[in-house]
């Protein structure tokens, strides 16, 4: 049970007469419409009120939704409180004086906001109608139909014609009676689509029925709302922090898993697994064998090797130069791994779009899968199909990705990867992955890539004051951790079984 729950709860009880005990020395509540009525009748003979306004349509039976104690009496709103409506502005109006008035626009329940206060002409009769004074209940006709107000300054204000002014015959606890607007409100009475009263007109706030109790009891069950309504509010604040918690846990249960495994910290090392020094070595054969053969350019070979020193601390070497990078080593790793650099692995690409794209989308059979963010699933982890394709010619314009190379988004929530399992071109909001030789498992890179190890090098890796953009050569230069593949493949499977009770 949330917090607003628990309020309408306490105000349910509280009109229906359960929230404080009834005390047999109090006035009942026929008693006090005895008095109203009488004063009703002094108003029609001074000709502040007419005749048929001293009775209204009585709550049958069919109408009463709940018992209510013996000296309570069911009413019409009518019954015990006059009102009427505002002034409705009129800029061709010329008549009467310049005086503040307010609009739905400055009541809110309970409370009103006028920091923006407008002016308006009122003649002296209109000011009669249309002013309220300290105590007066104020309600909205419009806007948010039912929200209600008590006026408690010193001074008076005018009110335009979609607030009710609502001013009790005799002294009542009008307290009591915002309290039940608020419960109507809440349970649909006031401005529901269906059942109950659609809109909130005089003639409905008229004929609203209230379960009247005596006026002391009045008085005492507003103390007893107010009394219990701060721990309300507390319980909600606590129960919100719980509800963002709970939804919030997953997400961060996974990303401490993911940080976890990345740190060779989540299933232990395998004597007998080959160490990820041999999966450099392949690395450094595959890469001259791809240069040898012409399909890869000496030039962007990064034959970079991050080594500890005897001194404990970590150095790169490439080619004769040797740099000391032990502040860029964010933790610890288990010996059978190694740090690299990811364009020792892969290589990183940005994709490019042909312009205007317009002219080069087509939904011809020879058309090349046009590959766009909008094709991702929330939350998924491949790409299967494409929306759009592109015409041939633009392909030169663009950049070719394949089954199982590495998409990272480029802008638009920078940094979340993607396996592709089509064929086809990219725009220059992705960036491409394409290992070299298959060291990472792709299932292993997916989640490193997801970790916030990873995100926090990506992040510091943004460029773009308004945009973000990932910087494709920092993005290369990033440095990860490196397991042997058998110990990849027991780490995913140690992921995917704890993921599916997180679910």
């Amino acid at each position: 049970m949330n917090g607003k729950q628990v309020k309408n709860s306490i105000l349910q009880l509280a009109i229906q007469g359960k929230l404080v005990p009834q005390d047999p020395n109090d006035e009942p509540a026929s008693v006090l419409l005895a008095r109203i009525r009488k004063k009703k009748e002094s108003l029609v003979k001074e000709g502040k009120l007419k005749k048929k306004d001293l009775n209204c349509e009585p709550v049958t039976d069919e109408e009463k939704p709940f018992e209510i104690p013996v000296s309570w009496e069911w009413v019409r709103f009518g019954d015990i409180f006059s009102h009427n409506n505002g002034k409705q502005l009129n800029r061709a109006d010329t008549q009467g004086e310049l005086h503040d008035y307010i609009t739905t626009s400055n009541l809110y329940w309970d409370r009103f906001d006028l920091k923006d206060v407008r002016q308006m002409l009122f003649t002296e009769d209109e000011l009669k109608r249309c002013t309220a004074t300290k105590g007066d209940l104020l309600v909205c006709e419009g806007g948010d139909v039912g929200r209600s107000a008590i006026w408690n300054y010193d001074y008076d204000i005018c009110i335009q014609n979609h607030i009710h002014r609502v001013r009790a015959y005799l002294p009542l606890c009008t307290r009591f009676f915002l309290f039940l607007l608020m419960f109507n409100k809440s349970t649909g009475r006031i401005g529901g689509k269906g059942i109950g009263i659609q809109g909130f007109s005089a003639k409905a706030l008229h004929n609203t029925i209230v379960a009247l109790p005596p006026l002391a009891e009045q008085h005492r069950i507003v103390a007893k709302i107010e009394e219990l309504l701060p721990f309300v509010e507390e319980y909600d604040k606590a129960q919100i922090k719980l509800d963002n918690l709970n939804a919030n846990l997953p997400e961060a249960l996974k990303k401490s898993i993911l940080q976890e495994a990345i740190q060779g910290k989540l299933v232990p090392q395998d004597p007998n697994d080959e160490p990820a020094s041999i999966l450099l070595q392949r690395i450094s054969e595959e890469k001259a064998r791809l240069v040898k053969e012409g399909k890869l350019k000496k030039k962007d070979i990064v034959d970079t090797v991050i080594y500890r020193g005897d001194d404990n601390k970590y150095y790169e070497k490439r080619d004769k130069e040797v740099n000391c990078i032990d502040e860029e080593i964010p933790f610890d790793i288990p010996n059978t791994w190694e740090w690299v650099r990811l364009n020792y692995l892969a290589s990183v690409a940005r994709g490019g779009s042909p312009r205007p794209i317009k002219d080069f989308i087509t939904e011809s059979s020879e058309g090349v899968n046009w590959i766009k963010i909008g094709d991702t699933e929330k939350g998924g982890k491949y790409i299967n199909s494409c929306a759009e394709k592109i015409k041939p010619e633009g392909v030169q314009r663009s950049r070719m990705v394949y089954p199982g190379d590495f998409l990272l988004t480029n802008s638009m929530s920078f940094g979340r990867p993607y396996i592709t399992n089509v064929k086809g071109c990219i725009h220059d909001g992705w960036l491409v992955i394409s290992q070299y030789l298959q060291v990472y498992d792709n299932d292993f890179l997916y989640y490193l890539l997801s970790s916030p190890f990873a995100f926090a090098q990506f992040s510091d890796k943004t460029a773009g004051a308004v945009v973000q953009n990932l910087n494709k050569d920092k993005v290369a230069g990033s440095i990860f951790p490196l397991p042997p593949i058998t110990e990849q493949i027991r780490i995913i499977q140690k992921i995917e079984e704890i993921f599916k009770i997180l679910k």
